[in-house]
């Protein structure tokens, strides 16, 4: 963990105001005349508040110059004993159509995740699964699907509509159609948008699979120059930018669901020539050798 002096290097013209500093948020396009980064020493680690935006942490300190990363900011016990109290690093509020809170997904550092009714209580049992930033999203034409609501706020911080479900690659079945009935309301295409593990890959194939299934214009976006287990946030901290998102929005083709063909339907009509007729009344004929 960095002291706090130097952990106000990696920000731009820091001055200390009472018992904390001021910084320019480096999240989002704020005034240096005017900053709204707080940043001082807490009981047990770094201490991060934009007063502007409410920016995440975990935005702020990766979008430091150089970027700052988690060890950099919160104790590391090393083994000798029991190791800091969790942290709140990312707090996002889940809203119905009109604008009802409906529960808040929290992240906490060490990593875990908890939700949390809008009533306060530690119980969502019963309460309606909604797609994250819905309010936003109705009159939006085309809208990014991304594994978490950290990842969405990043992207509408840079003006492109995007949304998530809680709960990460498991949060998405047990509610499906929940989520689809609210899709189906929406006039919109998707762009899923993967982590880059075979969780993620499942799960936006299935979110994007589903949609598509609404008779929605469906594409699946995948970020160059990442790493196992990379993600949008990781990009964007290498210095991704909206015009290169445009851009691989644009070149990448409409997705299409994969055909599963069945060779047991094949009618032979040649020594190697084959015919295959689909249900809708396409027919191929083709040369197949069969590999027993």
């Amino acid at each position: 963990m960095l002291t706090l002096d130097e952990v106000l290097t990696h920000f731009h013209n820091p001055r200390r105001v009472g018992k904390e500093y001021r910084a320019v948020c480096p999240a989002h396009v704020d005034s240096p005349a005017h900053p709204s980064l707080c940043i001082r020493d807490g009981d047990q680690a770094i201490v991060f508040k934009c007063e502007s935006r409410g920016c995440a942490i975990a935005d702020i300190i990766g979008s430091a110059s150089p970027p700052l990363v988690w060890s950099d900011v919160l104790p590391d016990t090393n083994g000798h004993g029991p190791g800091p109290s969790p942290q709140i690093v990312y707090s996002a509020t889940f809203l119905d159509e009109e604008g009802v809170p409906m529960y808040k997904s929290i992240r906490y550092h060490p990593k875990a995740f908890r939700m949390q009714a809008a009533n306060g209580s530690w119980s969502v049992a019963g309460v309606r699964r909604v797609l994250y930033r819905l309010p936003e999203l109705i009159n939006q034409r085309v809208i990014w699907y991304v594994e978490g609501p950290q990842k969405a706020d990043a992207l509408w911080r840079l003006g492109i509509p995007a949304t998530c479900h809680v709960g990460g690659a498991k949060g998405w079945t047990p509610w499906a159609s929940e989520y689809l009935a609210q899709w189906s309301r929406l006039n919109a295409h998707i762009v899923g948008c993967p982590d880059r593990d075979s969780t993620g890959e499942e799960m936006i194939a299935t979110v994007v699979r589903a949609v598509h299934g609404l008779g929605r214009r469906a594409k699946v976006v995948q970020l160059p120059g990442l790493g196992p287990k990379g993600d949008i946030l990781d990009w964007l901290r290498a210095g991704g930018t909206k015009a290169q998102l445009d851009q691989l929005r644009h070149d990448t083709p409409i997705w299409t669901p994969a055909v599963e063909i069945n060779t047991d339907q094949f009618e032979r009509v040649g020594l190697n020539t084959y015919r295959w007729v689909l249900p809708q009344g396409i027919r191929f004929e083709f040369d197949y050798v069969r590999r027993e």
